[in-house]
């Protein structure tokens, strides 16, 4: 099983509907990018090796003490999703390092190779060094060698036990719906878990919190760039006892992801002047992409796959494809929306093959 298999939950960005926006994202959560931070290469000649980056060694493994408990060290943990290493959690079985799954029983052997686990990292170990090294000419699957870029988990640190981490950070990888149905929650996501609590940052009392009582930092990594996280020990305070509902959270995940398929699709796209005919002339590449993902949706063009199509070719014809008479008579037919928005693009391509030619 793989993570493109899972269940709805833990692929959300399949299904999403347009959203204008977040709300404010300061009221004592704090958000700082981690600046100047380059992943370790190959080190041929170097010695003593590193096994992190200048930058990131001291959020991650400096001789810090916990503003909760001045006599306690900050340990250092790591929750990692198998699901990110070519070899499953069979990459893990030599890593010399405390680590648990976050599953228990049945389940935990059934997605054995898709589960996320606790690790408590070590400065000195192989592990570390693997997790912060991108090797350019090497295969990105190559997971034994290197893993920056990857994203594969969330980095923490707290002064708790290993076994208090583990025990506290469980509790959040199922979540109940309304129905009393569980659902997969997959926190340690780190750009789902950074855009979250920017959203939910002006709640102080929210039973996501719970899940950062007694953590000094969150520290995050994504594409190649680094966040420290840190959650106000009041808003942990108020959230204990919180019900971890699914309903509380669903609408800000939906939004989360449909911040990322924007964000992606404006890499894929490249040109920060595309899509420039949308209302929104002044946003950036990926505010326009949400703006026309609105246009998608109310020609039922909901699923990630038919809204990217639909972009595409809106890019292709140089303006809304509902201004092509063919195109809008695409988007009008009863037909599946993965079947219309294929049809809408294998057009686009002929349209911008004819257009070519006269050319």
């Amino acid at each position: 099983m793989r993570q493109q298999d899972d269940d709805y939950w833990l692929n959300l960005s399949d299904t999403f509907s347009a959203d204008e926006g977040a709300g404010e994202s300061e009221h004592g959560v704090l958000i700082e990018e981690i600046g100047g931070v380059v992943p370790l290469d190959a080190q041929f000649g170097v010695w003593p090796t590193r096994t992190t980056p200048e930058a990131l060694h001291e959020p991650l493994f400096g001789d810090l003490r916990s503003q909760r408990d001045e006599t306690a060290p900050l340990n250092t943990y790591a929750i990692l999703d198998a699901v990110k290493f070519i070899g499953g959690a069979s990459e893990f079985d030599e890593c010399d390092l405390p680590s648990k799954c976050l599953f228990k029983g049945e389940m935990a052997e059934q997605l054995r190779d898709v589960a996320p686990y606790l690790f408590e990292l070590s400065d000195a170990a192989e592990l570390t060094r693997r997790l912060m090294t991108h090797l350019p000419d090497k295969p990105s699957t190559l997971t034994s060698l290197h893993m920056w870029g990857a994203d594969p988990g969330i980095y923490i640190r707290s002064g708790l036990a290993f076994d208090e981490i583990w025990l506290q950070f469980r509790k959040f990888t199922r979540i109940r719906d309304a129905r009393r149905a569980w659902l997969y929650f997959r926190f340690w996501e780190p750009r789902v878990l950074r855009k979250l609590v920017e959203r939910l940052s002006n709640k102080p009392k929210h039973w996501l919190w719970r899940m950062f009582d007694g953590v000094e930092a969150v520290v995050l990594v994504h594409t190649g760039k680094a966040f420290r996280v840190t959650v106000p020990q009041t808003y942990c305070e108020l959230s204990r006892g919180l019900k971890i509902c699914a309903e509380d959270i669903f609408d800000d995940l939906s939004a989360v992801q449909h911040s990322i398929f924007c964000e992606d699709l404006a890499v894929k796209l490249g040109d920060e002047k595309a899509l420039s005919f949308s209302l929104n002339e002044d946003g950036d590449l990926a505010s326009r992409i949400s703006d026309l993902s609105m246009h998608a949706n109310s020609y039922g063009l909901k699923d990630r796959k038919s809204v990217e199509r639909y972009i595409v070719s809106c890019h292709i014809f140089g303006k809304p494809a509902e201004a092509i008479p063919e195109a809008y008579k695409i988007l009008q037919e009863n037909r599946h929306e993965l079947d219309r928005s294929r049809q809408l693009l294998n057009f686009a391509f002929q349209y911008l093959e004819n257009r070519s030619g006269r050319m």
